[in-house]
Order: C-alpha cells, then sequence, then structure tokens
C-alpha cells in the first residue's frame, strides 16, 4: 500500500505532543528529514487528529462517537493530555452501551466499565458479542452477572431445622 503524506507544520505536533517534540528536536530521523512516518496508523484518522491540533479551527472540532475511540487513542499514545482527557469526559458523559463498555475497558477506565455493566445488566441487556474479544472483560461482565443477581433475588439460608417438642416412642 503506497504510504500517503500529509503536510503540516512541525511545530503544531511538537507544541501538540511530548512525542512530535522529541521527534522533531532529538537526534532522531524525523529531526533530519522533517517528517514523520507513522507505519500502521490511519491517515483519514490523523487528518481529523490535525483538525483538532489547528489553532484556528481546532475548539470548533466536536468529539462523538465516530472519533472518540481513535482520538483516545491517538492523544494516549502521543501524550496529549487535555484532548484525551476530553476524550474520557465525553465517554463518561454518554448513556450506557455495550460498545462503551467496550471503549471503556480498553482504555482502563475499569470502574467506569464495570458502573456501565451494573447499568446495563439493570436494564436487562443480554447482548455482549461485543464483549467476547477481550477475555477479562467478559469475565468482569461474568462476575458482575453474579453479584447483581445475588443483590436482585437474594439466596435465602437453609431452612434450620426445627426443634421438635414430641418424642416418637
Amino acid at each position: 500500500e503506497a504510504a500517503t503524506e500529509i503536510r503540516t507544520h512541525s511545530v503544531l505536533l511538537m507544541l501538540a505532543s511530548p512525542v512530535f517534540h522529541k521527534m522533531f528536536t532529538q537526534e532522531m530521523k524525523e529531526k533530519q528529514s522533517h517528517r514523520i512516518e507513522l507505519p500502521g496508523k490511519s491517515p483519514e484518522e490523523f487528518k481529523v487528529l490535525l483538525d483538532f491540533l489547528e489553532p484556528g479551527t481546532g475548539r470548533l472540532q466536536k468529539i462523538s462517537d465516530a472519533n472518540v475511540g481513535f482520538l483516545s487513542r491517538w492523544s494516549d499514545e502521543y501524550c496529549m493530555e487535555s484532548l484525551h482527557t476530553e476524550c474520557i469526559d465525553f465517554i463518561k458523559e454518554q448513556p450506557a452501551t455495550v460498545p462503551r463498555v467496550v471503549l471503556a475497558h480498553c482504555l482502563g477506565l475499569h470502574d467506569y466499565a464495570t458502573s456501565c455493566i451494573d447499568h446495563l445488566l439493570r436494564s436487562g441487556q443480554t447482548d455482549w458479542k461485543d464483549c467476547y474479544d477481550y477475555p477479562e472483560l467478559v469475565q468482569r461482565v461474568l462476575e458482575r452477572t453474579f453479584v447483581n443477581v445475588k443483590r436482585w433475588h437474594p439466596v435465602s439460608p437453609p431452612p434450620q431445622p426445627q426443634p421438635s417438642y414430641w418424642r416418637s416412642q
């Protein structure tokens, strides 16, 4: 697959990310070539990320369900704390869904994922297929199911033998 070239100012990247800053200021090939190669990265995602970083238009961009997943990954990987915080805040403000549980799990938001699982279980959610690729998450869903079932339907202790007041002869 041919590489896609996206032109932008290195200063923009350096101001947004300490990782990019090091690439352009340390003795690395990016400093010499004035280029950054991002193999395996989506050019479309990078273009959206750049839109968020642009001084003139960045604040006009909105985090959405369509971009929060990849923006949170990029901002975490390249240490863009402000954007990463915005992504996490957006995720936590949205209604609980199974895809949101998966995203929260992938981002390490385990307490939030657990609260979403609990909410979805109380709401009658039964389709957890989106979680199947994440064994630890499936385990958490099962654990929370057990905890919630016990909470909703407490198991009565076994009946205690009653003292017998009559004697058989």
